[in-house]
């Protein structure tokens, strides 16, 4: 007897729930997304991923310039990859003002999100 009362305690309690999430109201649709937003959230993803391999290459390069022990071609080596992650992280935020800038000559929130 007190497992049918414990069954049927368990079945209303999940049905009354089960209930409770089926409701007469209509679901909200997502918010769509235009194209522009969704290529400057592809630019910002990128832009994140550039800054952060930049930042890699210079911590090895500061390792190799540091463990090169005299040796020219590893200062060389360790020198060139510190002057083209610079000259990564430059050209990226060059690139990311560039879209600012021309947001706002064209007349478009120069900040994103505004």
């Amino acid at each position: 007897m007190k497992k049918i009362l414990a069954l049927t305690s368990l079945t209303l309690l999940i049905g009354g729930w089960a209930s409770a999430l089926v409701t007469s109201e209509p679901i909200e649709e997502a918010p769509r997304v235009g194209v522009m937003v969704t290529i400057e959230r592809i630019g910002n993803i990128m832009f994140t991923f550039l800054i952060f391999v930049a930042a890699v290459i210079l911590i090895i390069a500061g390792v190799l310039f540091v463990t090169a022990a005299g040796s020219e071609t590893s200062i060389t080596r360790a020198r060139n990859m510190f002057l083209y992650a610079l000259l990564g992280i430059i050209l990226a935020i060059i690139a990311k003002g560039l879209v600012v800038l021309l947001r706002g000559y064209l007349g478009g929130p120069t900040l994103p999100g505004i």
